[in-house]
């Protein structure tokens, strides 16, 4: 029986974009990892506010503002989330290990997995093949482009309102001791 070369390519084709599915999807974005400090240094506990500061009600949403953070005021930050609103990639150059915190995993060779969140200290979370894997060496990525992120952090004031702070650059220089660097 003699194979049509259109069937061939058909077969090939779908094949191949099974084989690839996994690796050129990323999640849904905003993706939110919870429970997790984006950098080295990062540190929940006592807070000091520089300068003012809003806390909003919802993390993820600026248009709600909890209560007005003054100058001098002490909070306690009790946890924080990555909202992951792009994420970064690393495209793996041969077959590789991915040791992550509760599994190992072998990958295709030049597979593509999306990072997430860099943790600092030479680790990240990634998503490969619908699944997060948390504390990935990024010693297995040969070069990798960083996702765009930003950190909310759920704070309570000496009132204990609860809300969420947006932790950009700017934020993050008008509060001291969000980063044990920083701490004389």
């Amino acid at each position: 029986m003699k194979i049509k070369p259109e069937l061939l390519f058909a077969f090939a084709l779908i094949l191949t974009s099974s084989m690839l599915s996994g690796q050129i999807q990323h999640p849904d974005m905003p993706k939110i990892v919870y429970n997790v400090d984006p950098q080295q240094g990062c540190q929940f506990g006592e807070w000091k506010i520089l300068s003012p500061l809003k806390a909003y009600t919802t993390a993820g949403d600026t248009t709600s503002v909890a209560f007005q953070l003054n100058s001098n005021e002490k909070i306690t930050a009790l946890r924080g989330n990555v909202h992951v609103l792009k994420p970064g990639f690393a495209i793996l150059p041969e077959m590789t290990r991915i040791d992550a915190h509760d599994t190992s995993i072998l990958t295709l060779k030049t597979d593509t997995v999306y990072i997430l969140v860099r943790r600092g200290e030479g680790f990240a979370d990634i998503w490969y093949r619908d699944r997060l894997l948390s504390s990935v060496d990024e010693m297995i990525f040969s070069g990798f482009q960083d996702p765009v992120t930003e950190w909310w952090v759920l704070i309570e004031n000496m009132k204990k309102e609860q809300g969420w702070l947006r932790m950009l650059s700017a934020e993050k220089k008008k509060i001291y001791g969000w980063n044990i660097f920083m701490l004389n």
